[in-house]
């Protein structure tokens, strides 16, 4: 006892000479504690389940004005999650082939889609759903290459703009996915998360659920990948402010989060 005690303090000294006390900030700040039993975090308080549908449609981002692309209906995905549990593995290397649209979108769909007509098909705080899903598509059938947003309620992409301004994709990432690393994922999904749509209701607990969830969705996601064979990476392999400059997003009220890779697997 003496000595973990010990090898702990020590531990702990090299962490905050590292600078990691940062975490213990940021853990403490997102806590709740005996005093907020009771916390009244009434937030929007909406008056009928239509007011409440209505508001989180409308807090769903829009890139832009121009017509979305209608994603094929998802495929039945019909698998043993045993099965599945037994499968999972992160894939190292990705073959150079294509993924049709169709598998993408039943992709998306399981992983901030809709399950029901109402219902999302993962859990969310208070039904806020802060996050927003990316796909940055590089052999995809049926979608040009390019970077798009997804929108839950539509089932269908929409493109993000560029100019010369923003890094480039290989600028973004750190190298993980040259031509002998990783090799050549179909696309990948990037999950970012809109802060305040959580922050308002829940302060700055708001924030470790963002983090919870993002981890929800790239499980889905992983698992469906593996009912429709295919293989998955889910990694952190970029660079966070290149990233948020190439999705065209500001870093502070919206930045990435996560990232899940998805290929046929060599």
């Amino acid at each position: 006892m003496v000595i973990n005690d010990f090898l702990a303090a020590d531990m702990r000294k090299q962490m905050q000479a590292d600078g990691y006390d940062l975490l213990d900030e940021f853990h403490a700040a997102s806590k709740v504690g005996a005093r907020f039993i009771g916390w009244d975090h009434t937030g929007y308080d909406f008056s009928s389940r239509s007011e409440a549908h209505d508001f989180k449609i409308a807090n769903v981002k829009r890139r832009n004005g121009m017509a979305p692309l209608l994603l094929p209906e998802p495929s039945l995905v019909d698998a043993r999650l045993d099965d599945l549990r037994t499968r999972r593995k992160s894939t190292r290397r990705f073959r150079r082939s294509s993924v049709c649209l169709r598998n993408l979108g039943t992709l998306l769909n399981h992983g901030y889609g809709f399950a029901t007509d109402d219902r999302r098909s993962v859990p969310s705080g208070g039904g806020v759903y802060p996050l927003e899903l990316y796909v940055i598509a590089l052999n995809v059938t049926g979608l040009p290459t390019g970077t798009y947003h997804y929108l839950p309620h539509e089932h269908a992409l929409e493109r993000c703009g560029s100019d010369d301004s923003q890094p480039t994709l290989a600028q973004a990432l750190d190298g993980a996915f040259d031509e002998g690393q990783a090799g050549f994922p179909a696309f990948h999904i990037v999950v970012t998360a809109a802060f305040i749509r959580n922050v308002y209701k829940y302060g700055l607990r708001g924030y470790r659920l963002c983090l919870l969830e993002a981890g929800h969705v790239v499980h889905a996601i992983i698992l469906a990948s593996l009912a429709l064979d295919l293989g998955s990476l889910p990694n952190l392999n970029f660079y966070d402010a290149s990233m948020d400059r190439f999705l065209d997003i500001d870093g502070v009220t919206e930045s990435v989060l996560y990232m899940c890779s998805v290929g046929e697997s060599e």
